[in-house]
């Protein structure tokens, strides 16, 4: 049995394709329900360079059908909290206190993604936006557990002392 040239030069190009997605930097691009194709269009290019993969609700907010990358979508209690016109508004000022009142005001619009922390697990970077989202907090707690090497956040907000952000502090010092 003989193999031409060909063959061989198909299955060099082969184990090579093999070798360098192997060798590529997974990267976790996490926007909770704000996944968009506008903030995607960014990363296209680098698919080459990495294996890109971005998270989202199961009920994103934006149509996800342009985007060119990995989507997994994540159960989001929010998507519960939004079917409830004035959610915020009910627990925060109408509900009287009682225990995980607090809890549950800061989880509502946070964006917290169930099982987003086991998802992470084996990326080399989850890349989140704003630090006063869920998944942020989420993305940080993957990394104290070994799941993931890097966390960045990418801030576009700077409204100092946004509630959200406190909370979310002090979700993360307890850890």
């Amino acid at each position: 049995m003989s193999i031409d040239l060909e063959s061989y030069q198909d299955i060099f190009e082969r184990t090579l394709l093999i070798w360098i997605k192997m060798m590529k930097k997974k990267v976790a691009i996490i926007r909770g329900r704000n996944l968009n194709k506008w903030e995607m269009q960014n990363y296209i290019p680098l698919q080459d360079q990495f294996e890109l993969e971005a998270f989202t609700s199961k009920n994103s907010r934006f149509d996800l059908k342009e985007i060119n990358l990995p989507v997994t979508r994540l159960k989001c209690p929010d998507e519960l909290f939004e079917k409830v016109r004035g959610y915020q508004r009910i627990v925060k000022q109408i509900l009287p206190d009682f225990p995980g009142k607090q809890s549950l005001i800061g989880y509502s619009g946070a964006d917290r993604l169930v099982g987003l922390e086991e998802k992470l697990n084996g990326f080399h970077i989850a890349h989140t936006a704003e630090v006063n989202n869920a998944y942020t907090v989420q993305a940080v707690q993957a990394k104290l557990a070994g799941k993931v090497k890097h966390v960045v956040v990418t801030v576009w907000e700077n409204i100092l002392m946004r509630s959200r952000l406190i909370l979310c502090t002090k979700i993360s010092q307890k850890r």
